[in-house]
């Protein structure tokens, strides 16, 4: 029996949703110190982390490209209006990767923006086991520490 592959885009898809969900909850608990409410990296406003009106993942430089779309130092949970309306708020942005990263990392996807990688439906698909795995450890740990 073979495993029907998914095409690029959907796999991608399939990916930035796992991803989308693994920053949001991985910024929630760090920002809140819960599961439901995320604090957006730019305005500083907090957000339900999941559902309807929720914080999106927002990354620091525009585009979707490959070599920086599900690098997580470059993805942190935004309010739709910064991250849409403001086009990702880009001043705060810089000032808040520069105070949580560092100005090395900043620079560093800063340059990485205009890389171009090409990126296959396998590697996506380890990807998201590797989101999945995360995002269950950060759920568990959170738990264990809030009993």
């Amino acid at each position: 029996m073979t495993i029907k592959m998914p095409k690029l885009k959907k796999a991608k898809g399939d990916a930035w949703k796992l991803f989308s969900i693994y920053i949001r909850l991985r910024d929630a608990i760090e920002t809140t110190e819960s599961m439901e409410d995320v604090v957006c990296c730019t305005c500083g406003r907090t957000y339900p982390a999941f559902g309807a009106g929720c914080a999106q993942a927002g990354h620091y430089t525009p585009g979707r490209k490959n070599a920086i779309l599900f690098d997580e130092r470059g993805c942190h949970a935004q309010c739709f209006n910064c991250n849409f309306r403001l086009k990702g708020n880009p001043i705060k942005y810089r000032r808040f990767m520069i105070a949580k990263h560092g100005e090395e990392i900043t620079t560093e996807i800063e340059s990485n923006s205009f890389k171009t990688v090409k990126i296959s439906v396998p590697d996506l698909m380890d990807l998201q086991e590797e989101i999945k795995v995360k995002t269950n450890i950060l759920r568990n740990t959170f738990r264990e520490m809030n009993y």
